[in-house]
């Protein structure tokens, strides 16, 4: 049978109790305590006994350190927020007479312009060089800039007050709309622009598209920038069915028949607009004098 080593017993430190450990240990550790916990608090004991009291600078209480900081020369508080009181001036700002802190190291670095405003933003408006003037047509008292008061004058606070009443350049004049214009032809274009917006124009067109498979009926080029040309004028439908409303339009078959349109390519289009984009010289003056020679 296997021999059990031989147990020698010893006294805890800390409490005084007796408790057994083999040889070997006592070659690696001493074994002056029961437990891991008797020795903390030994620990903790003696560490208390040798701590040094000082005290603090900034609230005057009384705390302690260990030996250790006492000869580096630190811990001079108690705890960071003496640290930061103590290190602080009290300050009022230039711009808007709010009171605030600021740290010593902050002046030794940036010198006595430091400390002069609580925050960036009050700075920046300190910075600008503002006019104080009043409105000319409300009365209202308003800041502005002196470049403003040097090229414009800078008269009104806002633009509603540069705009109304006898300020406005229009004030007084009859303003020409619809009927009152001295172009008004009936409100022609306006009907024109919304059959060109409305759907069932989209649809017309699309429905020509597909029928030609996307292709130019003139020079058969497929693809690319393609126009859906009025085989009869848009203006001679108008104007034989007496179109005069959007709802007239909407209801006349002949202008929404799509065989009364073609697929065009820009280019050939422009050619049958009656001269309008007629090219002067090169081939397309040719097949548009051609165009013409034939009806």
């Amino acid at each position: 049978m296997r021999q059990k080593k031989a147990l020698i017993q010893r006294t805890c430190k800390n409490c005084g109790k007796i408790f057994a450990v083999h040889q070997y240990r006592l070659n690696q550790n001493p074994c002056i305590f029961c437990s891991h916990k008797c020795m903390c608090i030994y620990q903790k004991e003696i560490y208390a006994k040798n701590r040094l009291k000082k005290i603090c600078k900034g609230c005057g209480k009384q705390f302690s350190i260990p030996p250790s900081a006492a000869k580096d020369g630190y811990r001079k508080f108690c705890s960071l927020e003496c640290r930061k009181k103590y290190n602080r001036i009290e300050r009022i700002c230039q711009h808007c007479g709010k009171k605030f802190y600021i740290m010593l190291n902050e002046i030794k670095r940036r010198g006595n312009n430091a400390g002069k405003f609580c925050s960036k933003k009050c700075c920046d408006k300190a910075k600008i060089c503002t006019i104080e003037r009043y409105c000319e047509n409300c009365g209202k008292k308003f800041t502005t800039w002196p470049s403003q008061v040097k090229h414009r004058g800078a008269k009104f606070c806002s633009h509603h007050c540069a705009t109304s009443g006898k300020n406005n350049p229009m004030f007084g004049r009859v303003i020409q709309k619809a009927e009152t214009h001295w172009n008004w032809k009936g409100g022609r274009t306006l009907l024109r622009s919304r059959i060109h917006n409305s759907f069932k124009y989209r649809q017309w067109r699309s429905d020509i598209f597909v029928r030609d498979n996307y292709t130019c009926q003139d020079c058969g080029k497929r693809g690319g920038y393609l126009e859906a040309h009025h085989l009869k004028e848009f203006n001679k439908i108008m104007e034989e069915n007496n179109i005069q409303t959007y709802e007239e339009a909407m209801q006349c078959e002949e202008l929404w028949n799509i065989n009364n349109g073609k697929t065009l390519c820009k280019d050939c289009h422009n050619l049958t607009k009656l001269g309008k984009f007629y090219p002067k010289t090169g081939m397309k003056a040719r097949m548009f004098q051609n165009l013409f020679s034939e009806n």
